[in-house]
């Protein structure tokens, strides 16, 4: 490289000393190789010297990534011969001084020789450097607009805007969420549009604010950015906010981005792109709930900003753009990305042709470097020259700050450019760090981490032959622009995290250390496997891949790939050959014999990750298919019974499989192995629990179950994936010259493991080819199997499905070319042999035979299928062409010729024979589609020619004109037989060029021709198969294909029945469709009558497929049944276009012949559902056995020939009665800018229309004028054949245009049986009949095992049979408790004074167990507590009018308002409903149904509205914190009511109490708005809307569910709760009968028995106690109360309240607050019924008295003592309840031994309590705060330096407080409600036997006044409660006048009474010589030596008695004491105590 480029790197090589000398001849001459960054050159020789003096110069060319700090200069010396092999003489590298050659300093160097063995041997190279680099690129910095001073901001006032781009959130936190974002300025709202079900939504919507102020004010405005969540209500809804003030966007300082350009005087300041973090305004500490994405300009008059452009999230630099709040500081961590290698990269360069002097050349055509980017910030590895394998081992290091708002990570592999310096993607992967981390605050919380592990990267085809700038679409596949499709290799890398001390966003790289290095290598152990892929059958081919050779081909990763050099031959696809018409629309494959792959391969041994990943996906899929079929079953109004069933199985069985433990991890499993096996395990319990806990909560079996069930169905995402897959996808490709589709699939799909298989592996499916440039259409249909696994489990458990054998075969094509009309090799382009491409030669002789396979028979010719099928034969109609043609160029000669389209001459027209099985169809005659004159003649100059023109010329000698006749096949399809064929062609294809498709047909322009030798092969041991074939060259190793023969493989018949379509998509703006019909089975394909002009197309056809091939026994059909595809299109003006495809399986005959049933199957198109047909498909086996018995005749033909659907199969037609109740229009919008103002209703069913009446003024009255008409029609028999009635909108215009608006499909038929309510009622009978046991849902107790439950009041333990003397004294003790407990529900003092209350009722359906229990006792009537609006649970009443939503059919976007069709398309809405019945042959019709319909002329009807309460009311007011004023407005029609009289001060949840009354008219007036109004005291401000409701008042006026006025469920005469209806419950019930078509009731002559419908019912069903129904003054007559019980059977709506959501229109879809109330209309009347009594009752004033007697074994281990002593301290209680700030402390115990203590002390506390609520009301200033009546106690220490925290504590609620024990053997911490012991306890307890639950028993401290015992204090360690001591105390509640008649001081203080409190009795601890002889004793006896030290004791004690007979008297006792004192000194001495 002695040309100098303009950048470079200059190398010169000086000389060399001291070269070893390995020639015998003495003297050597010598040159050397140098290289750099993969350039390499040679210098010149230098002869005869061991110290060369070379002095070369070498330019190396240096490009924009300039030196890297691991580029190196190698350079290797070896001898120079002429002949014979050169000898090395050593080789050195070395690393360059890049800075001091930026400098641009020459660099002197010394390069030491090293022999391979690493040594140096002696010799030296002398070296001299510089470099010229590239200048380094500066950024252009435009300079930023300055901070503005607040004090140079004007105080004029102008209009500013304030433009808010609202771009998008991420990282919610709340799931499920759908979330809208919110932005408050001051008292203005406003919102984007709600973004279902997303974390992470995109809204790119603007919002825009108008003020007008001085800039100086604009600037302090506050502005607060909030995201709520649309799913939850009240406070629950927001996620998080964001506040600042307008001067950020005036400040340059506070945003640091480029700003628009201004003027100085004319002030427009921005922020672009800001991301803010949001938090929870309540929580502290902070935590981040997410993150909001905006824009905002602030616009003077007269200002524009440009919409700031939309850039992509990875190119964003996020980080640097980011505000968070104050509270929120930032945090740094290294995120470290180990790139170790890539492999199996693709070639990406041409070769290099270089001149000669620069001595250049490439190993490979593969510079790769990696580029990781993450928040906007890039980093690099070095780029390894001519590699497809490099070697990388860099860190890659990025300094980031957590919380990060991205999380997707780009790796990008890049081949590097080094002549062009365009760089080139490789391929690209996205990795978002939320699938490898799990951001957690508990123990299963963990940081970014991965691998080390492979990570496959996907992109373009890996074509080696065309580069992919010739296809532009396919540059985005490895870019990433979208998901990448074929493997393009594997990066090797490993993430891991760790704590940074640095500040800012920044990256870094740095090499790897070895350690790393050395360590990835062992993870990546390979074991080998194999892949198993049969192609059973390949169809349904586009045709324009039909004239092209095809071959598929499959592989995993480079294994498998036909044209990859990189790994050994493998039997991985199926050979080229050319596809077969079908004769009508696709292509198919020649799979007369079947296909099989298999394929060896290697990868790393982490088959575990895939075991694991399909044991979840298991019960992932079985839970959501099980989940899709109960939603099915609710839909279809599937019994209740039935769906709980279903619902109970479905947990049982997730929480069976859920329980099951994952396989453990093997040795070599990584540490996110680890972590995400953890996970797993974690989530799996949730999902359990969760499970366990709908269990206990009881099955409701409605809508609301369905949500709950989807939350656990999303707990199953976070678990069923596998970031670390290192194996890549599998995938099968079609190649027609290139691949041009593809399927892929994760490989655990098909993987065979004894742990749990994948979903697919080796089961038989179908799998769709899409092509690469669309992945939405398909290209090729595949039916086959895969099978993949370890090569072992292969050959040890592997068989191929119904025993299949595997053969194979070797193929050669014999090539000839003419030359001079003569066949042969001559000028032959390729070999004489070849393969199909004509690439190697392959001689017959050169085939060498397979080890394990062995020849079978020889050589022999065997043409392609596909190229010796004419392509007539397969139609099933052809038009035979034929040209007359006549040459005049000599008008002597006049000849007329007959000729093809090639002007080849062929027979007579009049000679063409017709084929066997065809008939003609029509006689000869000219083509007048041809260009001619009138006789068809066309004129040109001569035959050859390519232009004809119709008039004839001066130069023109050649004329011809074009005869066709049409013939039609009548007989069977007989394809040619190969051998026949053989015979009479010898076995040559034909055709123009190689490249060209082959036919056996010869034509004149025909230049090649080919015939395929193929060589059979067998083997008993099958496997993969190569042959080592000699050719002339070189050694090829190819592999043939193989094949697959079955022993089983049968002939069936597929019969196809197409009865009708409906509600498919049409493209006509009338909603007509012109359809058609493709049917495919397998390799056929036939088409359907075109149906013209039809909303509901009938086709009534039967469609035949014979010959169907199918593998396996006829038992295992349901394995391998083919399916059947309808592709639907529509034939318009403008040519096909395609509605969408149905697929079906056929219905399989098993024994006997039965007709099956027809279906509706669904209609899709690209996933989207585009209607229904009315089919089902049959398959039959063409045995001789079963035609002989079971086949069923063809179905007779139509008029047209074609097969109608058989009788029996074809629904039976019946005439049937469509009677229409037509009510009115609704909601009408404008359509194309105008307003509809004279509709027209046109109603469709079975091609009868009928239209309704013309309403005159829709503003006057929008009803019809009629409301009743009916038709009778001919339709299929029952509700599930019939066609859809279609309702459509149009309107008429001037000029007579009457356009279509909308439509609406009504597609079930069920809900308008007549009999339909009574069929519901039965059912409901039936379900009634199954529950009969009781209604253990209205009753006080339910038996279950052997436990008694009610709710948290009483729980009764029943002992088990055996211990309990049996079952009569089980129910004995049981009957005796429910007495007990009956009499203590009527102790309290307050019972009747509660039941006056209508809130009594209320509470005591809201949680107030005690009340709800006193209330069914008593047997009086509660109410039902809707959630939300009541018509959201009665479908809207609309059981007799119902709202049907005219959708928009066509987009015409003329106006705004058309834009606003686009969000929501309803049109308008049509009230009314249908009446559908078979009409009897031999009877009487029956009377029309809508025969008497009330009148729809204007009706006055009385409102009386109940509002009782608001709750949870959004503030509206940034003036007031956090409370609202609220009042009420009501507004129906021109009346309104605003309340502001009573206006409820400060205050979120207001009680109103307040009924009004109000009369409106319908229908002119249907609907009643009540709006909560925020009251603002001053004037000058507008008070602002919280929310609104409303209610249409006609659709309840309607409705025969009867919500006009709700029913109470008990029939009271007087009393509160008196019956307020204007009819009596018997009128209601037979009213009720004569609308639903029931017969009337007959009652009982006492009137305590009622049948209706054939059903009996009791007064004493439902009455439980008669004493409770005695006073004949409150309680109704019989008759009334069972009519009222058997109308509440029926399903009429309940006394109930409603808890309505408030909206505002500023936010739409977020509900700011709900509203208790309801409303009962009234027709109009002088004297209404009265109305309820609302008010509610205040709170009681209350005393507690707490008097703590004692406590015992207080664990107190604070403090160190010596061992063996006692623990002394001084102990203290305290008592604090709910709400109060501070605790009451007593007197100190001073010294307490042990942890024991007595007190002896009285606490008293003063509160008000709410017996409804059972809250304890604190007063406060705002609104007063509610608590539960929780009393806490605790045990402390007198001195808090010793312990901060109490001893224990127990947390005791007197509404539901658990008895104390009688003795402390029974006081335990089960007592404690809540209690889960820890898991060591419960280990020791099991172990122990001690496990078994005891008995516990709550009560209500406010009914039985006083409780007395011993309770448990606990601490909290580590999540669980653990018992640290008992306490005994008394517990006392009593009203204030109670307690002034009472009294008692506080401890022990005067007067000391009711009970007086005696002074504790404490033991003195003041004696210590007394102590220490005691702990002396005391050490002695605990001793371990204890035995030891009383046996020296006694020896001692002994001696020393002996002694002192033998003393004086007098020194006797003094010298007994000396003894025992040393002889216990001396015991302790001896055993080393």
């Amino acid at each position: 490289m002695t040309t100098k480029p303009e950048h470079y790197l200059e190398v010169r090589v000086v000389s060399g000393q001291n070269f070893p000398l390995l020639e015998r001849s003495g003297s050597q001459s010598s040159l050397f190789n140098i290289k750099f960054q993969g350039w390499e050159a040679k210098s010149k020789v230098n002869d005869n010297s061991l110290n060369p003096n070379f002095n070369e110069v070498f330019y190396f060319p240096l490009f924009e990534a300039g030196i890297l700090a691991t580029d190196q200069v190698v350079i290797s010396v070896q001898t120079y011969k002429t002949e014979g092999k050169s000898k090395s003489l050593g080789s050195s590298s070395c690393y360059l001084p890049i800075d001091d050659l930026k400098r641009g300093d020459e660099e002197t160097m010394k390069l030491k020789l090293i022999d391979f063995s690493g040594n140096p041997n002696g010799g030296v190279l002398l070296l001299k450097m510089k470099a010229k680099f590239m200048e380094e690129k500066q950024s252009v910095v435009k300079p930023r607009a300055k901070p503005i001073d607040e004090a140079s901001l004007s105080e004029v006032s102008d209009i500013y805007n304030l433009r808010f781009l609202i771009h998008e959130c991420r990282k919610l936190t709340h799931r499920p969420c759908s979330p809208i974002t919110v932005v408050r300025i001051g008292s203005t709202i406003k919102s984007t549009q709600i973004c279902e079900d997303s974390q992470n939504p995109e809204y790119d919507e603007e919002i825009e604010f108008v003020e007008y102020k001085s800039q100086r004010l604009i600037a302090k405005e506050v502005v607060k950015v909030q995201v709520l969540n649309t799913l939850r209500i009240d406070e629950a809804a927001l996620i998080g906010e964001f506040k600042f003030v307008v001067m950020t966007a005036f400040s340059g300082e506070a945003i640091g981005w480029e700003e628009p350009q201004y003027e100085s005087n004319n002030i427009c300041r921005s922020m672009v792109r800001k991301w803010v973090m949001l938090t929870h305004p309540k929580e502290k500490p902070k935590n981040i709930k997410g993150f909001v994405n905006f824009s905002l300009s602030v616009l003077q008059s007269g200002q524009s900003l440009m919409r700031p452009p939309r850039i992509s999230s990875i190119e964003l630099d996020v980080m640097k753009n980011v505000m968070r709040p104050s509270e929120i500081s930032a945090q740094y961590k290294k995120l470290y990305f180990r790139i170790y290698s890539a492999e199996e990269l693709p070639i990406m360069d041409e070769l290099s042709n270089e001149s000669d002097d620069l001595k250049l050349y490439r190993a490979a055509q593969c510079d790769p470097f990696v580029r990781v980017t993450f928040l906007g910030e890039s980093c690099e590895t070095f780029v390894v020259f001519a590699s497809y394998n490099p070697l990388f081992n860099t860190d890659i290091i990025f300094n980031i700050e957590v919380p990060s708002v991205a999380t997707l990570v780009v790796f990008e592999v890049i081949d590097f450019d080094p002549i062009n310096q365009l760089n080139e993607t490789i391929a690209t992967h996205y990795l978002p760090l939320s699938a490898i981390s799990h951001m957690s605050d508990d123990d299963f919380g963990f940081d970014p981490m991965y691998g080390p592990s492979m990570i496959p990267l996907y992109g373009a085809p890996r074509n080696y032959y065309q580069a992919p700038e010739k296809i532009p679409q396919l540059d985005r596949l490895n870019t990433g622009e979208v998901p990448g499709i074929f493997y393009r290799g594997r990066l090797f890398l490993e993430i891991h995290t760790k704590p940074s001390y640095s500040v800012g966003l920044f990256s870094t790289s740095e090499p790897t250390p070895p350690k790393y290095i050395n360590a990835s290598l062992s993870t990546l152990k390979r074991d080998k496997y194999i892949l198993v892929f049969g192609m059973i059958n390949a169809s349904r081919i586009r045709p324009e891949y039909g004239d092209k050779s095809i071959e598929f081909e499959v592989t995993v990763g480079e294994y498998g790939n036909i044209y990859s050099e990189n790994v050994h031959p493998s039997n991985s696809h199926v050979p080229a050959s050319g596809a077969i018409f079908d004769g009508c629309r696709y292509f198919y494959m020649d799979t007369e014999v079947k296909k099989i792959c298999i394929v060896p391969m290697e990868w790393e041994t982490t088959i575990y990750r895939l075991e694991h990943l399909n044991i979840l996906e298991k019960i992932q899929e079985y839970y959501e298919q099980t989940l899709n079929d109960i939603e099915d079953n609710i839909q279809k109004e599937t019994s209740i019974i039935e769906i709980q069933r279903e619902i109970k199985t479905l947990l049982k069985k997730t929480i069976e499989s859920c329980s099951k433990k994952l396989p453990e991890l093997p040795a070599e499993a990584n540490n996110l192995d680890r972590k995400f096996k953890m996970l797993r395990e974690m989530k799996l319990a949730e999902i359990i629990q969760e499970a366990k806990k709908l269990l206990r909560e009881g099955i409701d079996g409605d809508q609301s179950e369905i949500e709950k069930l989807k939350k656990i169905e999303d707990m199953f995402e976070l678990i069923c994936s596998e970031p670390q897959s290192q194996i890549p996808d599998l995938q099968i490709n079609m190649i027609a010259g290139d691949r041009v589709a593809y399927y892929k699939a994760p490989i655990h799909y098909f993987l065979e493991s004894t742990v749990e298989r994948g979903r697919y592996c080796g089961k038989f499916r179908y799998y769709d080819l899409a092509t690469v440039l669309d992945p939405t259409r398909r290209a090729c249909e595949l039916f086959g199997f895969v099978w993949f696994g370890l090569e072992r489990d292969y050959y040890e458990k592997y068989q191929f499905p119904y025993d299949g054998r595997i053969t194979s075969y070797a193929e050669t094509f014999e090539n000839n070319i003419t030359f001079n009309d003569k066949w042969g090799i001559k000028g032959l382009p390729r070999p004489a042999f070849s393969d199909d491409s004509g690439k190697h030669d392959l001689p017959l002789k050169a085939f060498i035979e397979p080890p394990n396979w062995r020849w079978e028979g020889e050589w022999i010719v065997e043409p392609v299928k596909s190229s010796i099928t004419p392509h007539d034969l397969l139609l099933t109609e052809w038009t035979e062409k034929v040209y007359e043609t006549v040459n005049f160029k000599d008008a002597d000669e006049v000849e007329v010729v007959w000729a093809n389209k090639f002007m080849e001459e062929r027979q007579d027209r009049d000679k063409i024979e017709l084929p066997e099985g065809w008939e003609w169809t029509m006689q000869w005659e000219i083509d007048r589609k041809e260009p001619g004159d009138g006789q068809g003649w066309s004129y040109s100059i001569g035959p050859e020619s390519a232009i004809f023109t119709s008039s004839m010329k001066k130069n023109h000698t050649f004329k011809r004109r074009l005869w066709i006749r049409t013939r039609i096949r009548t007989g069977v399809l007989i394809l040619p037989n190969p051998k026949e064929v053989v015979e009479k062609t010898g076995g040559w294809e034909y055709s123009t060029t190689f490249s060209s498709k082959f036919t056996v047909r010869e034509f004149n322009n025909d230049m090649v021709r080919r015939r395929r030798w193929i060589r059979y092969l067998t083997s008993f041991e099958p496997g993969p198969v190569v042959f080592k074939i000699q050719s002339r060259d070189d050694t090829i190793f190819r592999a043939p294909p193989l094949m697959i023969t079955f022993p089983e493989q049968l002939e069936y018949q597929v019969r196809v029945h197409i009865y009708q379509g409906r509600t498919l998509n049409s493209p006509d703006i009338r909603g007509y469709v012109t359809v058609y019909g493709v049917v495919c089975v397998q390799n056929q394909t036939q088409v359907t009558q075109t149906v013209e002009q039809q909303l509901s197309p009938t086709w009534d056809q039967t469609l035949v497929f014979d010959g169907v091939s199918v593998v396996g026994p006829v038992m295992e059909l349901h394995l391998t049944s083919p399916r059947v595809s309808i592709e639907l299109y529509h034939k318009g003006p403008q040519g096909d276009v395609y509605l969408g495809e149905c697929q079906m399986m056929p219905v399989i005959t098993k024994g006997d012949y039965s007709l099956p049933r027809m279906k509706w199957n669904p209609v899709l198109e690209q996933d989207k559902y585009a209607g229904d047909i009315l089919a089902v498909s049959e398959i039959f086996p063409l045995t001789e056995e079963f035609k002989k018995s079971n086949l069923p005749f063809l179905p007779p033909k139509k008029d047209s020939g074609v097969y109608q659907v058989p009788p029996g199969i074809r629904p039976i037609m019946k005439v049937t009665r469509v009677e229409i109740l037509s009510w009115g229009l609704r909601h009408l919008k404008s359509w194309n800018s105008r307003p509809i103002t004279q509709p027209i209703v046109e109603i469709e069913c079975g091609g009868f229309t009928t239209t309704l009446p013309d309403i005159v003024d829709l503003k006057q009255n929008p009803n019809f004028p009629s409301t009743s008409t009916y038709f009778d029609l001919a339709l299929p028999e029952g509700y599930t054949y019939k066609p859809p009635i279609n309702i459509r909108l149009l309107d008429k215009r001037e000029n007579g245009f009457i356009p279509l608006v909308g439509k609406y499909v009504v597609s079930d038929f069920s809900r308008y049986d007549p009999d339909y309510l009574a069929k519901m009622l039965a059912a409901k009978e039936r379900d009634r009949g199954m529950n009969n046991d009781d209604d253990d849902s209205n009753s006080l107790y339910s038996v279950s095992g052997q436990t008694v439950s009610t709710d948290d009041s009483t729980v009764i333990v029943i002992e088990d049979e055996k211990t309990s003397g049996g079952c009569l004294a089980c129910i004995s003790k049981l009957v005796k408790k429910i007495q007990s407990l009956a009499e203590v529900l009527d102790e309290t003092d307050d019972w009747e004074f509660l039941s006056m209350y209508w809130w009594s009722r209320y509470f005591a359906m809201e949680g107030n167990s005690l009340l709800y229990k006193t209330f069914k006792h008593h047997e009086l009537p509660l109410i039902q507590v809707y959630e939300k609006e009541i018509e959201l649970f009665f479908n809207n009443f609309s059981d007799s009018i119902q709202w049907f939503k005219f959708k928009k059919v066509a987009k015409q976007l003329e106006s705004e308002e058309d834009e606003d069709l686009e969000k929501d398309p309803t049109v308008g809405v049509y009230k009314g409903s249908f009446r559908i019945y078979e009409l009897p042959v031999d009877e009487a019709p029956r009377p029309l149904i809508y025969g008497d319909v009330p009148t729809s002329q204007p009706l006055r009807v009385l409102l009386r509205v109940y509002v009782l309460q608001g709750l949870v009311l959004a503030c509206t007011s940034p003036l007031k914190e956090n409370y609202c004023d609220a009042y009420l407005t009501l507004q129906i029609g021109p009346k309104s009511i605003k309340d502001t009289g009573n206006v409820v001060r400060k205050t979120r949840n207001p009680v109103f109490c307040k009924i009004y009354n109000t009369e409106t008219i319908l229908p002119n007036f249907p609907e009643l708005v009540i709006s909560v109004y925020d009251y603002q005291a001053t004037e000058e401000l507008i008070d602002n809307l919280i929310g609104l409701t409303k209610i249409d008042i006609e659709d309840r006026f309607l409705s025969i569910k009867r919500p006009i006025c709700s029913l109470t469920e008990r029939y009271m005469i007087d009393g509160p709760h008196k019956w307020r209806d204007f009819m009596l419950p018997t009128q209601i019930l037979d009213e009720f009968c004569v609308a639903t078509g029931i017969s009337l009731p007959t009652y009982s002559s006492d009137g305590r028995s009622c049948i209706i419908g054939g059903e009996h019912y009791k007064l004493s069903e439902f009455e439980k106690y008669p004493e409770n129904f005695a006073d004949r003054k409150v309680w109704g007559e019989e008759k009334e109360r069972i009519a009222l019980y058997v109308i509440l059977e029926m399903g009429l709506i309940r006394d109930h309240v409603e808890k309505r959501r408030l909206f505002n229109p500023v936010l739409p879809g977020v509900p700011q607050g709900r509203l208790l109330m309801w409303c009962d209309i009234f027709p109009h009347m002088e004297t209404p019924p009265e109305p309820m009594n609302i008010d509610y009752p205040e709170p009681v004033e209350m005393e507690l008295r707490v008097i703590v007697y004692d406590c015992v074994k207080v664990e107190t281990l604070d403090e160190e003592v010596a061992k063996g002593a006692d623990r002394l301290h001084d102990l203290l209680s305290k008592s604090q309840f709910a709400g109060e700030k501070e605790a009451q402390v007593s007197e100190i115990h001073v010294r307490a031994i042990n942890g024991n203590a007595s007190f002896n002390w009285r606490f008293k506390h003063l509160f008000k309590y709410s017996y409804l609520e059972r809250k304890v009301i604190i007063p406060n200033e705002i609104e007063d705060v509610k608590y539960d009546p929780v009393v806490t106690l605790a045990i402390a220490d007198a001195d808090p330096s010793i312990s901060p925290e109490p001893y224990g504590i127990v947390q005791l609620n007197l509404a539901n407080c658990p008895r104390g024990a009688s003795f402390l053997t029974k006081c335990r911490m089960e007592m404690i409600p809540g209690y889960v012991k820890p898991p060591e306890i419960q280990e020791q307890e099991e172990k122990e036997g001690r496990s078994k639950p005891i008995k516990v028993t709550y009560l209500s401290v406010f009914k039985k006044k006083k409780t007395l015992g011993w309770w448990p204090i606990y601490k909290k360690r580590k999540g669980f409660l653990y018992q640290t001591g008992l306490i005994n105390m008394e517990m006392e509640v009593m009203t204030r006048s109670q307690a002034e008649k009472r009294p008692a001081g506080f401890g022990r203080e005067v007067p000391n009474t009711n009970p007086v409190i005696d002074e504790p009795i404490r033991i003195p601890t003041t004696f210590p010589q007394l102590d220490s002889k005691v702990k002396m004793v005391k050490f002695i006896w605990k001793s371990p030596n204890k035995p030891k030290l009383i046996l020296g004791v006694i020896a001692n004690l002994i001696g020393g008695m002996v002694a002192g007979f033998l003393l004086n008297a007098s020194t006797m006792v003094q010298d007994l004491v000396s003894s025992v004192t040393n002889s216990v000194n001396n015991a302790t001495a001896a055993v080393g105590v």
